[in-house]
């Protein structure tokens, strides 16, 4: 095979062709080339067709190609490098001089057998300087870029490449200036130069770049005035040497006010490379007022050539502008560092001022519309201790204001709530008592924990005891009881430090113990969060996870007396009618994990009935350790699952049996004493049907027009759009209630939905659907990126929608 290829190569690279044909012979080359299994005899024939082919009157494009070809060759066969390099070598003496492009290629290939060939890097020094030079002179400007960007591979001697850097400096073309003095900066830190002059044109030549129009060329020359101007410093013997420091120090302090951030970047990096400066100038950078010590002071520049007086107030303030600065971090932090005692305390004084003034807007950003800034604002409340109760309730506050703007943050707000009530147990006890009158149920006995601020202060109340201070006791035990109607809720936001088993044990031994410690449940003091149980996975795969939940549903059931007992005590009727919702609700999921008894179709899969066999494994576990005789359902359903039979190739079923657990599974052990609501959604699409499609452009965003009605949905619950063209494209979006009008009774409102992969054809349609997150679960069933987490229950019938590709009139 290998060789007909060969011959193929060398018919068509022999006969006169067109550049196509001839790049299909190149390509037919590489395929050898790269191909490990080629023989050598096959290799050496290619590396014979290819050196006769380079010739000077061939066509450009070719010639550049063919020398590809020859990299890659000597890169895969090292020991035809050598054989190379000549061939390269020779070429390059009779190119043409005009053809830049060849020549640079050429120059390339060589650097590139050299760098992996040291013995030839003599004979690439005799060619490269005269060859580098002359090309650096050519009218092609991304040649003459690509030559200084590349320079240290060409073994040039150190004083030719920086007067080369040095005269590219002057280039009409930014990009290649900004190379030049990027050249010029790299030479300072590699090589030793003591030539005073020659020193100083380096410096004075960055200097007068610092008021280039493009915004690449100041932020090198930053570095460069930097570099040079420590070099010029150090090699001046006068005693005039803390004022040179000065002098430079303060032109750089000029940068800092430069409309580019990047500049200011670079500026404020070399201001902390400037190793002497003296005190006054370094306070001058703390205040904007110019001191009456630094008014008319001056230092002369360090430009002899060019001779002027640098102003001393041009310090004023640099290192303020730069904490102004919207994109300035933490700048302050060297100044901390500082040798002078003086310096670190004006520094600090900085700081207490902007605090005291109100110009730190840290937690506005727990609020910001960029999910990547909240999320990061959280993570630094994680780590900052509080010292006093004001500013805990203003960290509290903050958050709880983020999680009302932005329901989708739940979990990662109460994950960061916890921790800081763990780690400042007393100030969240303080809070819980000022909210309590939020937390307990209200006068007609109705409960609040639907709420999102009430579920986000029950996790700080819960958290307090795991602190180990001194107030943390005093915690109500009927809190935690509270906490256990939110407990899949809480124990998915706590998921990455502890389990949901874990969190139980630790709700029902608080609800029922006055003395609590962290050490009963294996809690580390100098861990922040709870740690896992012993062969507890974290982040388990999906079954893991619904194991857990069948696990704590049973617990929930088993344990109901002494959780609810407060509530009971509290709250005689609705107490009992949330309880009776709550446990067939929590068992219904035992069954079918897409929720609901309509159709026994829903029961003839694969995946319902594996979690099936889990479920029931965890509830014979909690029975047997926990000495708990299973009931009458739980019973029959493990002996129809054992007829049923299960193997890896698949369940074995008859669907009488799937219809008899169904009609043994009863409701009327539970009594409801309430109201029920419907909960549905009417969706609606005008002016669209086949006839009439709405228009698009593939592979742009359109957007669909929709009617949407809600009956009985308050602002707590999560809503999606489904809309999906077919199994493999599907795309969610999120409905943000809080945008909409209305009542929980009824919102009416219009909604154009965002549809962003449009698929590359002329027409297509659309199932578009409304689904609720079943925010009472916490079992992932989704993994799409930016969809839903949780199962959704559609709430409406699918809208077709239709679209078509818009036409030119």
């Amino acid at each position: 095979m290998e060789q007909q290829l060969g011959a193929k190569f060398e018919q068509i690279l022999n006969e006169p062709t067109d550049a196509s044909t001839s790049l299909q012979a190149l390509s037919l080359a590489r395929s050898l080339i790269l191909n490990p299994s080629t023989s050598d005899s096959t290799i050496s024939s290619l590396l014979q067709t290819l050196s006769l082919s380079l010739q000077p009157d061939r066509d450009p494009l070719s010639l550049r190609h063919t020398l590809s070809l020859l990299s890659d060759l000597a890169a895969h066969r090292r020991h035809l490098s050598q054989s190379i390099f000549q061939t390269v070598h020779s070429f390059s003496l009779l190119c043409n001089p005009t053809s830049t492009r060849t020549l640079a290629a050429s120059l390339s290939v060589l650097a590139s057998i050299a760098e992996s060939n040291q013995t030839l890097a003599s004979d690439l020094s005799e060619l490269s300087e005269s060859l580098f030079l002359k090309l650096c002179f050519f009218p092609s400007v991304s040649v003459r870029h690509w030559l200084l960007l590349n320079a240290e591979r060409f073994w040039i001697r150190p004083p030719l490449l920086l007067t080369v850097f040095l005269g590219f400096t002057k280039d009409p073309y930014p990009y290649v200036r900004k190379v030049a003095l990027d050249g010029l900066f790299g030479l300072c830190k590699s090589i030793v130069v003591e030539d005073c002059t020659l020193v100083e044109s380096c410096y004075c030549r960055g200097v007068e770049l610092l008021s280039d129009m493009e915004d690449c060329v100041r932020s090198s020359a930053v570095r460069a005035v930097a570099q040079w101007g420590q070099l010029l410093v150090a090699l001046n013997h006068d005693d005039n040497k803390r004022d040179l420091s000065n002098a430079l120090f303060i032109q750089l302090c000029s940068m800092v006010r430069d409309m580019n951030v990047k500049v200011r970047v670079e500026a404020f990096d070399a201001l902390g490379e400037i190793g002497m400066v003296s005190e006054d100038i370094l306070l001058q950078t703390l205040s904007k007022k110019v001191h009456s010590g630094i008014k008319g002071k001056t230092y002369p520049g360090l430009c002899s050539g060019k001779p002027f007086d640098i102003p001393a107030s041009s310090a004023a303030g640099a290192i303020l502008h730069g904490l102004e600065d919207e994109f300035s971090l933490t700048l302050l932090v060297d100044v901390l560092n500082d040798d002078s005692m003086v310096v670190r305390l004006q520094a600090l004084e900085t700081m207490r001022c902007m605090a005291l003034f109100d110009h730190l807007k840290f937690l506005s950003t727990l609020v910001d519309s960029s999910a990547l800034v909240r999320s990061a604002a959280r993570n630094v409340l994680r780590v900052i201790k509080l010292n006093d109760i004001a500013m805990f309730k203003l960290s509290v506050d903050g958050l709880l204001e983020n999680l009302e703007m932005y329901p989708q943050d739940e979990a990662d707000v109460f994950s960061v709530i916890f921790n800081i009530g763990r780690c400042h147990g007393n100030f969240a006890v303080d809070i819980t008592e000022r909210v309590s009158d939020e937390i307990e149920p209200s006068f007609g006995g109705k409960l609040g924990f639907d709420s999102r601020r009430v579920a986000a202060l029950l996790v700080l109340a819960i958290s307090a005891p795991l602190s180990n201070e001194q107030r943390t006791c005093s915690t109500p035990q009927r809190i935690f009881s509270y906490a256990v109607t939110l407990l899949g809720r809480i124990s998915h936001a706590l998921s990455d430090v502890m389990d949901q088993n874990t969190l139980l044990a630790y709700l029902s031994h608080c609800s029922s113990s006055i003395v609590i410690s962290a050490a009963e449940f294996d809690f580390k003091k100098k861990e922040p969060f709870l740690p896992l149980e012993d062969g507890v996975p974290n982040n388990g795969s999906l079954q893991e996870l619904e194991e857990c939940v069948g696990n704590t549903h049973y617990w929930v059931i088993s344990r109901f007396n002494s959780f609810y007992v407060a509530i009971f005590k509290g709250c005689e009727t609705d107490g009992k009618d949330m309880a009776a919702l709550y446990l067939p609700k929590k068992s219904l999921p035992l069954w079918n994990g897409r929720g609901g008894l309509s159709s026994v179709e829903v029961y003839y899969d694969f995946t319902t009935l594996k979690n099936l066999h889990s479920t029931l494994s965890r509830v014979e576990f909690l029975h047997e350790e926990l000495s708990i005789q299973p009931s009458n359902f739980v019973t029959e359903l493990k002996k129809s699952l054992d007829e049923i039979g299960f193997s890896t190739d698949g369940p074995f079923y008859t669907p009488f049996l799937i219809q008899k657990l169904v009609e043994f599974f009863s409701l009327k052990q539970f009594v409801f004493c309430g109201k029920l609501k419907h909960i549905i959604a009417e969706l609606d699409v005008h002016d669209n049907d086949f006839e009439n499609p709405f228009h698009f452009i593939s592979g742009l965003p359109v957007g669909i027009p929709l009617e949407i009605t809600l009956y009985n949905i308050s602002r707590e619950n999560r809503l999606w759009l489904q809309l999906a063209v077919d199994e493999t494209l599907t795309e969610f979006v999120f409905l943000d209630l809080e945008r909409f009008g209305g009542s929980n009774q009824i919102r009416k409102f219009t909604f154009v939905a965002p549809f962003y992969k449009t698929p590359k054809a002329n027409s297509f349609s659309m199932r578009v659907y409304i689904g609720m997150e079943c925010l009472s679960e916490d079992v992932y069933s989704f993994k799409r990126r930016g969809g839903p987490k949780r199962e959704l229950v559609f709430l409406c019938k699918e809208k077709e929608v239709f679209l078509s590709m818009g036409v030119k009139e």
